[in-house]
C-alpha cells in the first residue's frame, strides 16, 4: 500500500544558517527536502518544538531499508542527529533496519534535527514526528 503525505517546507525554500522552526504538533521531515533546499543540514538543523508539558515522538519511515547500501554496512548508516535543546543529550539515527520505525521520544519539548549529508545514492527516508501528553 502506498500513501502520500506532505513535509515540512519553509517559505522560498531556502534555509539559513540559523535554526529553522517548526512549531506545529504533527510534521514530516524529509531527506529529499533537505538534500535540495539545506533545510535541516548541519548548518541549520530543523527546530522542533512542542508546547509546554508536551514531548515529541519521532518515527522513521526508511526507504533504504534492505538496499545493498544499507546491506552492507554491519555498523550504523547515520541518517539524524537528534538533540534536547534544553539538556544537550543527542542520538544517532541509524537507517537500514526496518522500513518503519519508532526512533526517538524525547524528555522535553524541544528538539534539534539534523540530517547528515550522504554520499551519491543516498537512501530517501523521512521522520514523522508528533507531539504527547507528559
Amino acid at each position: 500500500m502506498f500513501f502520500c503525505t506532505s513535509a515540512s517546507v519553509l517559505q522560498g525554500s531556502h534555509c539559513t544558517d540559523n535554526e529553522e522552526a517548526i512549531t506545529s504538533h504533527v510534521g514530516v521531515i524529509s531527506s529529499a527536502v533537505a538534500d535540495s533546499t539545506g533545510c535541516g543540514s548541519m548548518r541549520s538543523p530543523w527546530s522542533v518544538k512542542m508546547a509546554a508539558g508536551q514531548r515529541l515522538s519521532v518515527t522513521l519511515t526508511d526507504y533504504g531499508w534492505g538496499s545493498a547500501a544499507t546491506q552492507e554496512h554491519q555498523r550504523c548508516v547515520a541518517y539524524a542527529y537528534i538533540t534536547e535543546k534544553a539538556t544537550g543529550a543527542n542520538q544517532t539515527i541509524c537507517g537500514g533496519s526496518e522500513r518503519r520505525r519508532q526512533i526517538y521520544t524525547s524528555t522535553t519539548n524541544h528538539v534539534l534535527i539534523q540530517i547528515v549529508p550522504q554520499e551519491n545514492g543516498r537512501a530517501q527516508f523521512l521522520l514523522h514526528f508528533t507531539g504527547i501528553a507528559n
